[in-house]
Parts: structure tokens; C-alpha cells; sequence
């Protein structure tokens, strides 16, 4: 498992995809990830997974952005973005990595939902266990 990552929940994207027409989910190609595996089970959820260059550039001009938890993909190109009106995310966060703090201030409206009981994010605990994956899925 990566090191200082902690994923949100599936109920993130739930209550994300409920406000849009339709979503691109950029994802690694394993498709691994026990939230991935949800979300391609929704007709509006288009999954991607394409080059990193080709990836970036979906992200940079999207206007609306999520992030996936900790970590710095979508963040960065969200950060590079002329396109950007909204970031959502939950307040998992590391200050060493990129973060959606960066984006406080600016005329992007981020948008946060917090995550009571979850998992910690300091000292990071994910260790990308089967009690952890079952946990992010079935977490409310």
C-alpha cells in the first residue's frame, strides 16, 4: 500500500454523483480498489483510465474535481487548472502534500465533508487491509 494515503469513503462519491448528470472516475487500470469496483455499477459513472498525460489533462480541464482522499494526482491538476469552479473532498489531510488548503482563498469554491470516526490520518493507518477496504465501502 502507498505510504501517507488514506482513501475516502464510497458514501463521498454517493452523495457527489447524486448532483451531476454525469461522472469520469480516473482510476489506475487494475481497478483494485474496492470503490472503483462500486461506482462502475452506476450508468452516469464513466471510468477512465488512459495515460497519465491523458488522465492529467481530463482532470485540468474538468470544472468540478474530486479528490480521492490524500494524495496528489487530481490535486495538482486541479492546482494547475484555468477550469476549475469547484473542488470537493473530505478533511483527510496531510500539510507536507499537495492539499486542498492550497486552494482556500481563491475563487475556486472547495468543498468539504467532514469524516467523523474515520480512519486516522496521523500516524496514517492505511495499511490496505480487508477490514479497511470493507470499512471505506460501508462507512456512513
Amino acid at each position: 500500500p502507498p505510504t501517507k494515503y488514506i482513501p475516502n469513503p464510497l458514501i463521498f462519491y454517493l452523495n457527489l454523483i447524486e448532483s451531476f448528470d454525469k461522472c469520469i472516475l480516473i482510476t489506475e487500470p487494475d481497478r483494485e480498489n474496492p470503490i472503483v469496483h462500486e461506482l462502475s455499477k452506476i450508468d452516469k459513472v464513466n471510468i477512465q483510465s488512459s495515460s497519465v498525460a491523458d488522465d492529467f489533462a481530463t482532470l485540468m480541464s474538468a470544472r468540478n474535481v474530486a479528490l480521492s482522499g490524500i494524495g496528489t494526482f487530481a490535486m495538482a491538476a486541479a492546482l494547475c487548472s484555468n477550469h476549475i469552479k469547484n473542488l470537493y473532498t473530505t478533511d483527510l489531510l496531510l500539510t507536507e502534500h499537495l492539499n486542498y488548503t492550497m486552494l482556500m482563498d481563491t475563487d475556486v469554491n472547495v468543498h468539504v465533508m467532514e469524516l467523523k470516526n474515520y480512519l486516522p490520518v496521523f500516524p496514517c493507518s492505511w495499511k490496505n487491509t480487508e477490514d479497511q477496504r470493507k470499512f471505506i465501502v460501508e462507512y456512513r
